[in-house]
C-alpha cells in the first residue's frame, strides 16, 4: 500500500541553482511527485497524490521560485495514490 500509509507532511520541494546551491521552496506535502516545467509560461508545477493538489509556482527571471498557488484539485473521493 505505500504511500496510503503516508500520514506525516515530510515532502519538500527544492531548488538547486546552477552552482548547486540547494534551497527549499516549499515543503509538509504527502507523497509528493516530481516538478515539471513549463517551457515558455514561466511555471512549475508540482503534484502531490496525497491531500489531491497540484500545486504552481511562478518562476522569476531570475531563477528562483515564487509563492505557491493552487493548479488544480480532486475531490477527496476520487483521488488514488500511488501504491
Amino acid at each position: 500500500m505505500g504511500d496510503r500509509k503516508e500520514a506525516s507532511a515530510l515532502g519538500v520541494f527544492w531548488r538547486v541553482s546552477p552552482r548547486g546551491k540547494a534551497t527549499k521552496v516549499d515543503s509538509k506535502f504527502i507523497c509528493p511527485n516530481g516538478p515539471a516545467f513549463s517551457p515558455t509560461a514561466g511555471n512549475a508545477i508540482s503534484p502531490t497524490a496525497m491531500p489531491t493538489s497540484s500545486n504552481r509556482y511562478e518562476i522569476e527571471p531570475n531563477g528562483k521560485i515564487g509563492a505557491r498557488h493552487l493548479f488544480a484539485g480532486v475531490p477527496a473521493v476520487m483521488a488514488c495514490p500511488t501504491a
